[in-house]
């Protein structure tokens, strides 16, 4: 059973008696009969999942992960710009109240989880800094490439319509 399984599986019984076998401390550990309780519609126990650390991944399979991370980060931050200009999936949008509360509650978690949250928010506000508008760096990079294409620089009457 993998990780994203075990919540489904959980709610598959219905609330029936069963048992379940964890890892702890290099034992086998039988858990039950457990009764799952019906909350927010959902059937579920009182444990959670934990990642546990070890020695990692090597240095080249690291790099490739990140890589990895950050092409998928850059796509769906994209998306998500695309969504929001045509009016879809603007559930997703978070304020910075909501970027807390999710840094918070990974800090919370582990070092690890929070300086990942703090990795992902710092790509995509830089993503979000590319859009062709001023005062951001996008708009200065489009009139930047604008007054090269022109020849000649453009009067603070145009720069204050362009923002």
């Amino acid at each position: 059973m993998t990780p994203e399984t075990i919540a489904p599986t959980i709610n598959a019984t219905g609330g029936r008696l069963f048992t379940i076998v964890v890892e702890r401390d290099g034992k086998r550990v039988t858990l039950g009969p457990l009764a799952a309780l019906r909350t927010e519609g959902v059937y579920r126990v009182g444990f959670q999942i934990a990642g546990a650390a070890g020695p990692g991944d090597s240095l080249p399979t690291s790099i490739g992960e990140s890589f990895r991370i950050i092409g998928t980060v850059t796509t769906d931050t994209v998306s998500a710009l695309g969504g929001i200009a045509t009016g879809k999936d603007t559930r997703n949008v978070s304020s910075v109240v909501g970027m807390t509360r999710v840094a918070s509650s990974a800090y919370r978690r582990s070092t690890a989880d929070f300086l990942f949250i703090l990795g992902l928010i710092s790509l995509a506000l830089g993503l979000l800094n590319l859009l062709p508008v001023l005062p951001l760096d996008g708009g200065h990079i489009v009139m930047s490439l604008l007054e090269k294409v022109r020849g000649r620089g453009f009067s603070q009457l145009a720069y204050m319509r362009f923002s």
